[in-house]
């Protein structure tokens, strides 16, 4: 186990994707969702600050990751469980449905080139999607997705990143940039449905009668922004047959609810 950690870091370790599954979604139950490999990475950079400036990721990535590639993936265990009911029942099979999407893209677009592009690149074999991945989608150091109906930029890559990418690897910089980001979003999402469920908790208040504190906490908790917390009320109140003089009174109450838990909050940290 030692030798998995030095090589692939804690991410390679077995059962890591599933443990990473069962965190985020037990903070999520809890209302507070966070993500393991986020704090994982917290903690290696915390970490790496007495390794050097190049070992920010030794812990979470294995201290391959010095060298500049990340390998944890390759020579960890991490993902021995499949991620997906589809692949844990057909090995392969979300490969293959990227490959068949693509292909049919291809086929429809026949006069656009990015769409040939996207193909190519997901039917060939590793070795050579690294070099396909830099002629092809990448600007300068921005390195672009691979889908041409929702072109986005990925990550910035270095010049090690794009060196790593030639040869078929993946950077170390490029891998935490990308992890990070759509760890990221996933957050935001489970925190925008949060959000909502608290603004419908407001109204259901409003309506019977209920103290607000309890739904506005929950506000608070999904990282509500007071800059903000009149046009989600808004949004809340869109649809619904309430008067504006309702409307007025539900914002009025809903503001001095969170500007009581703001005081609150103050007065026992």
């Amino acid at each position: 186990m030692a030798t998995v950690v030095s090589m692939a870091g804690v991410m390679g370790l077995p059962f890591f994707a599933l443990a990473s599954q069962l965190y985020d979604k037990i903070t999520e139950l809890l209302g507070s969702p966070r993500s393991l490999i986020t704090d994982v990475y917290s903690m290696s950079e915390a970490a790496g600050k007495h390794i050097g400036d190049k070992g920010a990721y030794a812990l979470s990535n294995g201290f391959t990751s010095i060298l500049g590639p990340d390998v944890s993936r390759r020579l960890g265990l991490g993902d021995i469980a499949p991620d997906n009911v589809a692949d844990a029942m057909f090995p392969g099979i979300s490969k293959l449905g990227q490959i068949a999407a693509s292909s049919a893209k291809a086929a429809y677009h026949v006069d656009k080139p990015e769409y040939w592009k996207a193909a190519a690149y997901n039917i060939a074999p590793g070795s050579l999607q690294g070099p396909a991945d830099v002629s092809w989608f990448q600007r300068g150091d921005l390195a672009f997705n691979k889908n041409p109906d929702d072109v986005k930029p990925t990550a910035n890559r270095t010049a090690q990143d794009t060196l790593m990418r030639k040869i078929g690897l993946t950077g170390i910089n490029e891998s935490v940039q990308k992890t990070k980001n759509y760890e990221n979003n996933k957050l935001e999402q489970k925190f925008t449905e949060l959000r909502k469920k608290a603004m419908n908790g407001v109204k259901q208040d409003y309506l019977n009668d209920r103290d607000m504190g309890q739904s506005i906490d929950k506000w608070i908790a999904a990282q509500g922004d007071p800059a903000s917390f009149d046009r989600e009320v808004d949004a809340a109140l869109v649809g619904l047959s309430i008067s504006p003089q309702d409307k007025a009174l539900i914002k009025d109450a809903a503001s001095k609810s969170l500007s009581k838990q703001y005081d609150l909050q103050r007065r026992t940290r």
